[in-house]
């Protein structure tokens, strides 16, 4: 299960995050329908982010994550 988010700069988000032992999916790392980059579901494979929320994390999980989303300034 993961909470999918929309960001600006995706791989320099994933790259911190992944620095402070927060291992993000990266569901569509390259799509190119017909060969074109104009269009939104290639827009969404270049900014979507998915921060992970299953049964394995408990409360303070997720408050350090928003912490470290926090800490890393605009997202969007």
């Amino acid at each position: 299960l993961y909470f999918p988010i929309y960001v600006e700069n995706r791989d320099a988000l994933h790259r911190y995050l992944t620095k402070n032992r927060i291992y993000c999916a990266v569901h569509w790392p390259d799509i190119k329908l017909g060969g074109t980059t104009d269009n939104m579901a290639f827009r969404m494979s270049k900014h979507e982010l998915s921060l992970p929320i299953d049964q394995r994390y408990n409360l303070d999980d997720i408050k350090y994550m928003i912490t470290k989303i926090e800490e890393y300034g605009d997202i969007i």
